[in-house]
């Protein structure tokens, strides 16, 4: 009933979808992508409360997984959306507890990036980073995204954090360096 639902959905055909959906939760109320799925479709079909609701319920019976993580991630963003700082934060919370290495909150700031909101995205990044701070690729990452929002000294400082956990690791090498170029190319532009 899942895939019938995705395919509805497709078409656009968001009753049937919808029907779809849930025939295939009563079979089996803990199948994550049906639930993420009709999450998806209360949120086209302008049903934000419903998504969350459903979501909500869904975080108690759904083990650490991937899927866990996305319904998380989805709850964060849609509790975001809404301006609702109290239970973003609890999500978030949520997230960190689970995951001490820092790997849900890197997919989370991944998230939050690819919808337009970089500035959260690397605050998600800094706190993961006092959390986890032998973890280089929320270095790598956070200094990237500091990097395409022009923040490039900021950038810089976080790669040499992180190169001191390892002195060899090219790739932080790699960018300060051209981060340095570019700032100098800029001095000399003006």
């Amino acid at each position: 009933y899942n895939t019938l639902g995705m395919i509805q959905f497709k078409e656009k055909n968001y009753e049937q979808a919808e029907e779809s959906f849930q025939k295939a939760l009563s079979l089996n109320p803990f199948f994550t992508l049906a639930q993420l799925n009709l999450a998806d479709l209360y949120l086209m079909t302008d049903r934000e409360n419903q998504a969350i609701h459903l979501l909500e319920k869904a975080v108690p019976g759904t083990p650490p997984s991937v899927g866990r993580r996305l319904i998380l991630t989805k709850l964060a963003y849609l509790y975001f959306k809404q301006n609702d700082q109290d239970q973003f934060s609890r999500i978030v919370d949520i997230i960190f507890r689970e995951d001490r290495k820092g790997e849900s909150l890197l997919y989370l700031a991944c998230a939050f990036d690819s919808w337009g909101l970089r500035g959260v995205a690397i605050d998600l990044l800094k706190k993961a980073i006092k959390v986890q701070p032998k973890n280089k690729e929320l270095y790598l990452f956070c200094g990237t995204l500091l990097g395409h929002g022009n923040r490039l000294e900021e950038a810089i400082a976080v790669w040499q954090e992180g190169l001191s956990l390892d002195r060899k690791e090219q790739s932080f090498i790699d960018y300060i360096e051209d981060a340095k170029k570019l700032i100098a190319g800029k001095k000399t532009a003006e």
